[in-house]
């Protein structure tokens, strides 16, 4: 009888001093250093993208304007030397009795149907007038401008996926080759359907990028603040859009490679448009009819004009490298991937950069120049460009 006072007192104060326990764990606990130096990670890989993506954008912006100004540098003198060539073969040829049928290689062929491509779309846009789209782009509201803005973008990058084939499926071996290697019926009709095709789509794509280069004129130029509503709004809803989605590295490399072509893209459509407005500015300025944004000129009025059309054009490019910054930060975050992964794309662009230049030296009769291949693989589309930039 006196045992079971003590056998009931025994389990109560177990309760009691599990919950001490529980709290002094809880008043002491500390996370492990593994953990602690995790987070830590976390936060330098974090703020270290930023430099980590910009290093590629350089590259990769210099290897799209090394394509681009290889359309008016180097292709108009192998088009010259092709026709030099043909010129020199046909007045053999008719000096000696004996005839001979003039013949190209693949790349003197691609040179010449370039040339051919880039003045028909030129001749083509003739009848486009830009004052006229320009002023019915203006007189839309925001909204609609946000729209139209967005619609381009998304014609633009659809064209570069699919234009990069065309043209290649036009330039390539089973295309511009021997008659011989392809039926008698289907010869002539090949080359000529392909031709047709590649026109088609540099006027096309040439004619939206025409598009959304005006529209992004009139939002610079804009008398309200349609130019932050329309490009910062768009721009942040491409984090939106990004962010939350599961990236491979595969993915992260493409996604980069769109970004590279984006800032080229925007870069030539700002200094295309800044060079435009000075020379129009540079007339009158005073004029009621001028296009210089108003908004601008209470804010900085001892601004002269150069700065004062620059700070719109500041203001879209700052935003643009904002929202790369932040897009790529948070998607390497959640995707647990490390910046050096920028560093591995890098050593990618090169290492094609340099078996193209080996390629070269060992077979002079190659196709290509090894920057416009690494510009396919990235998705830049530098004859629409061209094309755009002669005729404006």
């Amino acid at each position: 009888m006196n045992s079971i006072p003590s056998e009931s007192t025994t389990p109560s104060k177990a309760p009691f001093l599990a919950l001490w326990e529980h709290f002094k764990d809880e008043l002491l606990a500390s996370d492990s250093e593994s953990f602690e130096e995790l987070k830590r990670e976390r936060v330098l890989n974090f703020f270290g993208i930023p430099w980590a993506i910009e290093k590629l954008m350089v590259f990769g912006f210099f290897i799209c304007m090394d394509s681009f100004l290889y359309t008016f540098t180097i292709l108009p003198l192998r088009i010259l030397l092709v026709l030099y060539t043909v010129t020199t073969k046909f007045i053999s040829n008719f000096k000696n009795e004996e005839k001979r049928f003039i013949h190209l290689n693949i790349s003197q062929k691609s040179d010449l149907l370039k040339g051919v491509l880039i003045i028909l779309v030129c001749i083509s846009l003739q009848s486009v007038d830009a004052a006229q789209m320009y002023h019915s782009i203006r007189g839309q509201s925001v909204i609609k401008l946000y729209v139209i803005f967005n619609v381009l973008e998304i014609f633009d990058k659809l064209c570069c996926a699919f234009g990069g084939d065309i043209l290649d499926s036009l330039f390539s071996k089973s295309t511009l080759g021997d008659k011989k290697s392809t039926s008698n019926t289907n010869g002539h009709l090949w080359p000529i359907s392909h031709f047709c095709a590649a026109y088609g789509y540099i006027l096309f794509h040439t004619i939206i990028l025409f598009y959304l280069a005006i529209t992004l004129n009139v939002a610079i130029n804009s008398y309200s603040n349609a130019l932050l509503t329309l490009l910062l709004s768009n721009q942040f809803i491409e984090i939106k859009g990004s962010v939350f989605k599961r990236f491979e590295k595969e993915n992260l490399f493409q996604l980069s490679c769109s970004d590279i072509v984006e800032r080229f893209q925007l870069a030539l459509f700002l200094t295309v448009i800044t060079v435009r407005n000075l020379i129009e500015l540079s007339g009158s300025p005073t004029s009621p009819f001028s296009i210089l944004p108003t908004s601008f000129i209470p804010l900085f009025p001892a601004m002269t004009t150069l700065e004062t059309l620059l700070t719109p054009v500041i203001i879209v490019f700052a935003s643009e490298l904002m929202v790369d910054w932040l897009k790529h930060a948070f998607i390497t975050k959640f995707n647990q991937i490390r910046p050096s992964i920028y560093d591995r794309y890098i050593d990618i662009l090169s290492r094609d950069l340099v078996d193209g230049n080996v390629q070269k030296s060992e077979n002079q009769k190659k196709f290509a120049d090894s920057s416009l291949m690494v510009s396919r693989r990235i998705g830049f589309a530098a004859l629409p460009l061209a094309c755009l930039v002669s005729f404006r």
